[in-house]
């Protein structure tokens, strides 16, 4: 199974295989232009169309979740870099910056060398997983190039140059996006692999990925600043999403500790994220007073069907 190389629009991003369905786009916030669902477009997560019942759904739903944050997270502070002039204002998006990529760098490099070779062991399927990503979805390099700037930067934010920030925000965008889609798909075909439906061997394949998954999470949480990642995420999340969601299944006592205890440290950099704590979109703050003109929207309508075989509607991107 290879990946083709992808298209770029006008936007600067490149044109995804496969695009979420109108339920789950926002497009707009009201009254102010551009949100966070745009321009790289979000997933359509497994569960829209499927029935998650079966493990290794469970997981492929899971990672397609935080992916769909990811894209939130970095679509926010696209649409913002170009607006943002203060120097306590550069700091703290700099410092979302370095957060997030941070954070998606720990998780790539986690399930690449540990996670995906354990899925093949139990798969017995060495490289069906791992040899799949093509050149071109390796984000790696520019996301190293993207938190190197922003950590370097962040401490003096007069050197901050919006342009040159928004080329490597694309850089890292096209490839991430090409990315998460591939890997969503990949891991929603594993459970064919895991063997026939309903016998004791795709059971026991089946239970053992969703354990090593698990683990994995617990090992990534244990390695992450609590009072980084843990209110950066929930304020990706869009718990409205595709009619509603739970991800990450946060209780209400664990989602007032982020907000009371977590959050406070590094609360100027939350402040572009596209949700509350409690994962409701709201407004961006930094957008201009040309928000949604100057920086309009152009319709395209992907030929393409997404993962789950569903229809494509018109999907907005920004020019």
């Amino acid at each position: 199974m290879a990946f083709a190389a992808p298209a770029f629009n006008n936007s600067g991003f490149s044109t995804p295989s496969s695009v979420p369905s109108g339920r789950g786009r926002r497009q707009t916030q009201p009254g102010r232009g551009p949100w966070a669902d745009g321009p790289l477009p979000l997933l359509e997560t497994p569960s829209l169309t499927l029935d998650i019942t079966h493990p290794v759904l469970h997981v492929a739903n899971e990672v397609c979740q935080g992916h769909n944050a990811a894209l939130r997270g970095l679509n926010a502070i696209f649409l913002q870099a170009p607006h943002v002039s203060a120097a306590n204002d550069v700091a703290d998006l700099l410092f979302l910056t370095k957060s997030w990529a941070g954070w998606v760098l720990g998780q790539h490099v986690q399930r690449q060398t540990r996670l995906f070779p354990q899925f093949e062991e139990t798969l017995g399927k060495p490289g069906s997983i791992t040899s799949l990503y093509t050149e071109e979805l390796n984000f790696e390099p520019a996301l190293h190039h993207l938190l190197d700037y922003s950590e370097h930067t962040h401490s003096r934010p007069a050197a901050y140059d919006s342009s040159n920030f928004l080329l490597l925000i694309k850089g890292v965008g096209n490839a991430f996006r090409a990315y998460v889609e591939a890997q969503t798909s990949i891991l929603v075909d594993l459970q064919s692999l895991c063997g026939q439906s309903g016998s004791f061997e795709a059971e026991t394949r089946s239970a053992k990925i969703l354990q090593l998954y698990l683990s994995s999470e617990a090992d990534i949480k244990d390695h992450s600043d609590p009072f980084i990642v843990p209110p950066m995420t929930v304020r990706m999340r869009d718990t409205t999403y595709e009619g509603g969601n739970n991800w990450p299944g946060l209780s209400v006592l664990a989602v007032h500790a982020i907000a009371d205890k977590l959050s406070p440290a590094h609360a100027g950099a939350w402040r572009f994220l596209p949700c509350d704590v409690w994962g409701k979109p709201r407004g961006l703050p930094f957008l201009g007073q040309d928000a949604g003109k100057a920086d309009g929207f152009q319709k395209v309508l992907p030929a393409v069907t997404p993962i789950s075989g569903a229809s494509t509607e018109n999907l907005v991107y920004m020019r």
